[in-house]
């Protein structure tokens, strides 16, 4: 409470105390004569209060009545506190503020005394008025200044998120000029605010200028303060107006020259009737409409000149980007000018050189919606002198055999004229009737003739044609015979295609065109690999209706040729093309009912086929191969499916094993990157154990050996990787060897044999355990052994297996060949040989197996 009562003595500290003075003044008032559409000028006069001298640091309340001033005079803020308040600018007058504060249900009426030198309000709310900047609270809306700007206020309108829409602003006259920092509007809403819905912008007028210089987010020249919609509408019949963002254009959200503020401000209704209109967006904003997300709003174009120039990628007249452009109505006598604007500096721009033209009367809207820059001034009905289309405007329409139309191309004036003579300007010599016929709703049927009247000797353009279901367009026939009338897929020679020109004689009335179409037929193919090569089969359907069915060697309208199926490979620094298959093309040349002939083509690639073999020398089978597609055989090889691992190495990457043998395994590698920490694949001298670290993958690379199981299922017998490229025929260069070197992971494509004794090669047995070779022993192809350096291989006393991080699951010792007499023998888990006769209790290596002693 102490607060308040403290902030409104601190407000009335402020306000000027105005000395009982006032005078007789005669002032300019302005009106709207919708009947004659024209602004109406009046004089009235009045008693009226003077405003004067130097006040900077003040505010005044103006109520209801009439003020003049009479020279030059400074407020900081005018407070407008009447419905019904009147400024009259004297001639050569000048009034300074901050801001004029004029909230929702008040009233500004601007107006001055005559056209000679006519005095100006000028509000700057964007330079220093006091050194120490801060916040301030007056009436119930918060201002801050920053440097002595009102950062959240408009210059004309309301203060802030907590003061409002803006009032009502009529100018009759006079000079107005608004200078706007800050997130406000120039003139409207200040912050979040726009103008109130019962409020209105009217502008009947004098000289009205904004300038909005915020190099951040921004209210617009007129309408919504920054997140802030317009709200009530802008009016302007009269004067020149100007009203642009002249902010920094790479910085952040501007608003719109009339309409919307920065960050999502939609445009609203703005009714222009005559003056000279300039409204320039900031960056995100557009002239006249939405700014920074926000949509276009109503505008309505009735008369005057108006020049819009939106922000980057935003519409002269419209929305923002690709938001809803809302609607733009222009009255008759208007042509639009429009074409891409780019900025060069604050407030300035400059037209892309032949991106300006005059738009057609059907593309005025989309022009001002879909360029940067438009100008709508009255047309003047000839062919323009600048931009890139230089087409005469008036064209002209044959209404009979007495009058035409006169229109104008740029604008939607008309007028309806007699025929000047025989040689009538509108081509009118004698009259010729052309019928246009299109299809009906019903095959071989055709609605009733579109009627056009042309002049003989002049030309008529051929329409386009609106195109059955399942049919394509061929032409116009000209004057069928009655048999073919009616037939849709008749179309002999000398057919009339779209936008073709034809002369219109004398002679030719009644001209008859009917709509011509041929069936459109879709294909599907089957092919078949035979032993002399493929056989293909082409279903033809009509709408999704089967037609008709043809297969090669049992019909002579199908045709198959082949040809060698080539892929260019680098060999020695040489571009060589070589053969991976076989390409077959069939051609099926098939005759319709209504006689027409198709032509349907089909292509069908066989890529070779390569059988490796399970226990033989693969070496140059894989090598002549290289880095070509094939289908590839494994001949011999058995896949397991009984939950335990194979050993795998392919000469041949798979990134999905869907529709492959591997479908459903589980694919393991061995992890030689250290992927669970300190747990590595390697060698522990301390305690003689080879640990064998492996992880899960979902795809396989040439030539690197993995582990693969099935937990059940039918085993795979000589399984086939079809259309596969080999990239590799040599495994050793994709051998994974562990950190430490000491253990490596290597594939074979050939059958390799293990000597019997070498320690340093382990081999996967049936039962998940590795052993070393007794005996000589032959590892088939396509397979992967562990070959152990042989500083160690003689150490080595067990190992252990972990898959893809989970639980140890055992510890097992090696195995050496049979009978070998140290199966009775205990360890400890570091792989000290110990005495069974006295065990304490703990874990113990016992035949291979982890044993617990309690």
């Amino acid at each position: 409470m102490k607060i308040k009562f403290f902030f409104i003595i601190w407000c009335l500290s402020l306000l000027t105390v105005l000395e009982a003075q006032g005078e007789n003044v005669t002032f300019r008032v302005r009106s709207w004569d919708a009947k004659n559409n024209q602004v109406v000028t009046t004089t009235d006069t009045k008693d009226a209060t003077v405003l004067s001298g130097e006040h900077e640091n003040d505010w005044i309340a103006l109520g209801n009545g009439y003020y003049v001033v009479n020279s030059h005079t400074q407020y900081k803020v005018l407070n407008i506190t009447g419905n019904d308040v009147h400024l009259i600018l004297s001639n050569g007058a000048e009034l300074n503020c901050v801001h004029v504060k004029l909230k929702d249900g008040y009233k500004l009426h601007i107006h001055d005394v005559s056209d000679q030198s006519s005095g100006k309000l000028i509000v700057e709310n964007h330079k220093e008025y006091t050194k120490k900047a801060g916040k301030r609270k007056y009436g119930n809306g918060s201002y801050t200044t920053t440097h002595g700007v009102y950062h959240t206020a408009a210059g004309i309108g309301t203060g802030g998120s907590e003061d409002g829409p803006m009032g009502s602003l009529y100018v009759h006259s006079g000079t107005v000029e608004v200078y706007q920092g800050g997130l406000g509007a120039a003139i409207g809403g200040g912050l979040e605010w726009g103008i109130g819905v019962n409020s209105e912008v009217t502008i009947f007028g004098g000289i009205v200028e904004t300038h909005v210089f915020s190099d951040n987010y921004s209210g617009a020249g007129i309408g919504g303060g920054m997140k802030a919609n317009q709200g009530g509408p802008i009016n302007i019949y009269g004067g020149t107006v100007g009203s642009m963002i002249d902010g920094d254009w790479q910085s952040c959200s501007h608003g719109a020259g009339i309409g919307g503020g920065g960050w999502d401000g939609n445009g609203g209704t703005v009714n222009i009737w005559g003056g000279h209109v300039i409204a320039i967006g900031g960056k995100d904003g557009c002239g006249i409409g939405g700014a920074d997300g926000g949509k276009g709003g109503d505008v309505h174009i009735y008369g005057g000149t108006v020049e819009a120039r939106g922000g980057e990628k935003c519409s002269a007249i419209g929305g923002y980007r690709g938001k809803d452009k809302g609607t733009i109505t222009f009255a008759d006598n208007l042509k639009v000018m429009a074409g891409t604007a780019t900025r060069k500096e604050r407030g300035n721009y400059e037209l892309k050189t032949n991106t300006e033209r005059v738009f057609t009367n059907a593309e005025r809207e989309a022009a001002c919606q879909y360029r940067t820059w438009a100008k709508v001034e009255a047309c003047l009905h000839t062919a323009p002198a600048d931009g890139s289309d230089k087409t005469e405007a008036i064209y002209y329409t044959i209404d009979d055999k007495n009058t035409h139309t006169k229109h104008c191309r740029y604008c939607n004036a008309t007028w309806k004229e007699s025929h000047y003579d025989v040689t009538c300007v509108c081509g009118k010599n004698s009259m010729v009737q052309i019928g246009i016929h299109n299809p009906g709703t019903t095959e071989n049927t055709y609605a009733a003739g579109i009627l056009k009247i042309v002049g003989a000797g002049k030309q008529f353009t051929m329409p386009a044609c609106s195109v059955p279901e399942g049919y394509e367009f061929k032409g116009w026939e000209k004057d069928p015979t009655e048999e073919n009338e009616n037939k849709w897929c008749h179309t002999p020679d000398g057919l009339v295609q779209p936008q073709t020109s034809i002369t219109a004689e004398a002679g030719m009335d009644y001209a008859k065109y009917y709509a011509r179409f041929a069936k459109v037929y879709t294909t599907s193919w089957t092919w078949i690999r035979t032993a002399g090569g493929a056989q293909a089969t082409v279903t033809i359907k009509h709408k999704g209706e089967t037609v008709a069915s043809e297969t090669s060697g049992s019909s002579n309208k199908m045709n198959i040729t082949s040809e060698y199926l080539t892929e260019t490979m680098t060999v020695d620094d040489q571009e060589v093309e070589i053969i991976i298959g076989t390409r077959y093309n069939a051609t099926c040349n098939w005759t319709n009912s209504d006689g027409h002939t198709y032509e349907f083509t089909d292509s069908y690639d066989v890529v070779d086929d390569l059988t490796l073999q399970n226990g033989s020398d693969n070496t140059e089978a894989i090598s002549e191969n290289i880095l070509c597609p094939v289908n590839v055989e494994l001949n011999g090889r058995t896949l397991y499916k009984d939950g335990k691992w194979n050993t795998l190495c392919l000469p041949f990457d798979i990134y999905d094993f869907t529709g492959t043998p591997l479908e459903g395994a589980t694919v393991m590698t061995l992890d030689v990157e250290g992927t669970y920490g300190d747990k590595k694949t390697g060698y522990d001298a301390s305690t003689g154990v080879l640990s064998l670290y492996f992880e899960e993958t979902d795809w396989i690379e040439a030539g690197v050996p993995y582990l693969v199981k099935w937990a059940s299922g039918d085993n795979i017998e000589s399984p086939v990787f079809n259309n596969f490229t080999i990239f590799n025929d040599d495994p050793d260069e994709t051998k994974l060897v562990s950190e430490d070197g000491k253990v490596t992971f290597i594939g074979n494509y050939d059958p390799v044999v293990l000597t019997g004794g070498d320690k340093g090669s382990l081999y996967l047995g049936a039962d998940n355990k590795l052993y070393w070779p007794s005996a000589n022993k032959t590892v088939n192809a396509f397979r992967a052994i562990f070959k152990v350096d042989t500083s160690i291989a003689s150490q080595v006393r067990s190992f252990e297996m972990n898959f893809d991080g989970d639980t140890v699951t055992g510890i097992v010792t090696i195995e050496q060949e049979k009978g070998n007499n140290r199966a009775n023998r205990w360890y400890d888990l570091q792989g000290r040989q110990i005495s069974n006769s006295k065990l304490s209790k703990g874990l113990y290596i016992h035949n291979g197996q982890v044993v617990v002693v309690k």
